[in-house]
């Protein structure tokens, strides 16, 4: 094994030379180093001698099963990834080599740009494992954020406002789109604030009926209304010295909205139904997805509240504003939610997550982590493909993006003008033009449509062209 520590190690277990001469001579372009090993034991032994990074495994190997094989390797190297080349790859198949611990599988006879495109993924996934471990640890030392994810400029202006006010108790407005992590923020501003170990309590605005919005927010007195059979206190009273977050305040009626604001002036309040006015020292941060202007201006929102809240506000900016950190939110929620659903997922290819970076994002952050939370419960093994966000591609994308041939735009042709394709009809129709603008020839339409010559004879089974008709089409011209 090479001494360069820049590059990753990869070993590869094989008996057929065809296929290492192949890789010898092929220009990986990948900051790698290749070691090939012809026999299993002696790949066994230089796994316990040697720290490898990623090692494929020839299934049909001599002496031993692929199954075995794999189990060793892991025996040897509990943690490295695991690729197995395998001559056929059914569902049978795929079930043994993921439960004997293999991460993913390339089928033979093995092309090139499948294989670099494995490693590739490989890389990339290691690479933001080991951004977001440092953004993480960088932003609990510089801000005290725990579960807060973000490196795009907006997101560094957030979070140098939230440390602003690390010693303040100034009143907080947050504004942002739902699902952008309002609720988040606020919890961070209380935890790193000089009310920490008071407490916070969260009203959601928007979840309460404004008939029981006063008595949850100020309590009430035994008698107060039909139903009151004891008295209550309310959530301002159970805040005391601590925090109270009023989200999605712009829901909250003109009657309410004059109650808090003479919490906000004069720390003080009633009970429904009572006489006794209650002192409290509670700081308040608010938020909504509303632009409390417009409200102010339609005359939904007292324009009096509205500047006693606004004193320091944050804006939080949509996801889809924030391309660059999808990435580092989908490996963040990878590896929460993989662990939450006992699940170990160890790599999201690069085409997924161009993927999600295209997709707009309505609902946000929170749409975010659902989409994963279903993908990693969706995966067959142990790497997220396109395949499990494939939903994504009905709305909200720019391009069309399949696994193995990258991006494009699908067009249609004059035969089916005007209407919209399914992938799989596009997929198709792609196919046979491949191959009628090359003779039927399936190495030529293969480097056309940019995949591996199995990925498309594979396609062409799958979809049920018959490459003979096209052939004879062809030359009948």
């Amino acid at each position: 094994m090479a001494g360069n520590k820049d590059k990753k190690s990869i070993l590869v277990i094989t008996s057929e030379e065809a296929f290492i001469r192949q890789v010898r001579k092929t220009r990986m372009n990948l900051p790698v180093e290749m070691v090939y090993q012809k026999g299993a034991y002696e790949a066994l032994q230089m796994l316990r001698l040697q720290p490898y990074d990623m090692v494929f495994i020839d299934y049909e190997m001599p002496l031993i099963s692929g199954e075995e094989l794999i189990k060793l390797v892991h025996k040897a190297n509990q943690t490295i990834p695991v690729i197995v080349i395998v001559e056929e790859i059914t569902q049978s198949i795929k079930k043994t080599i993921i439960d004997s611990g293999a991460v993913d599988f390339l089928e033979k006879p093995v092309e090139i740009e499948e294989f670099k495109i494995k490693i590739n993924n490989f890389l990339f996934s290691q690479a933001y494992h080991v951004h977001v471990a440092e953004l993480r640890k960088k932003l609990k030392q510089d801000f005290g954020l725990d579960n807060i994810i973000g490196d795009c400029e907006e997101m560094w202006n957030v979070f140098h406002e939230m440390k602003n006010i690390t010693n303040s108790d100034v009143t907080v407005f947050i504004n942002g789109e739902s699902g952008t992590g309002k609720e988040l923020i606020a919890r961070a501003i209380h935890r790193n604030s000089l009310r920490k170990n008071r407490q916070l309590v969260v009203i959601n605005c928007a979840a309460i009926p404004e008939n029981l919005l006063e008595s949850e927010l100020f309590g009430h007195e035994k008698g107060a209304f039909s139903g009151a059979i004891s008295q209550r206190t309310g959530k301002f009273e159970l805040a005391d010295k601590g925090t109270v977050f009023l989200d999605e305040i712009g829901e909250m009626s003109l009657f309410t909205q004059s109650k808090i604001l003479r919490v906000l002036e004069e720390q003080e309040f009633e009970r429904v139904g009572g006489n006794k006015t209650i002192k409290v020292d509670v700081r308040i941060i608010t938020a909504t997805n509303k632009k409390l202007e417009e409200e102010v201006n339609n005359g939904n929102f007292r324009e009096d509240l509205f500047y006693r809240i606004n004193v320091y506000p944050i804006e939080l900016p949509p996801l889809r504003d924030r391309a660059e950190d999808i990435p580092l939110l989908a490996y963040y929620f990878n590896e929460v939610l993989g662990r939450k659903n006992n699940k170990e997922i160890l790599s999201i290819t690069e085409r997924a997550i161009r993927l999600l970076q295209e997709y707009s994002w309505p609902g946000n952050i929170r749409e975010l982590e659902n989409v994963m939370e279903r993908a990693i419960l969706r995966a067959p093994g142990k790497v997220l493909t396109i395949d499990e966000f494939s939903h994504l591609g009905k709305t909200g994308r720019k391009n069309v993006v399949r696994e193995d041939e990258g991006e494009e735009s699908v067009f249609d042709n004059s035969d089916t003008a005007g209407k919209v394709l399914s992938l799989k009809q596009a997929e198709k129709q792609a196919i046979e033009q491949a191959l009628r603008s090359n003779s039927g020839n399936i190495s030529t339409a293969a480097k056309k449509l940019e995949i591996g010559r199995a990925t498309l004879h594979r396609k062409i089974n799958d979809y049920g062209i018959d490459v003979d008709t096209i052939k004879a089409a062809i030359r009948e011209k």
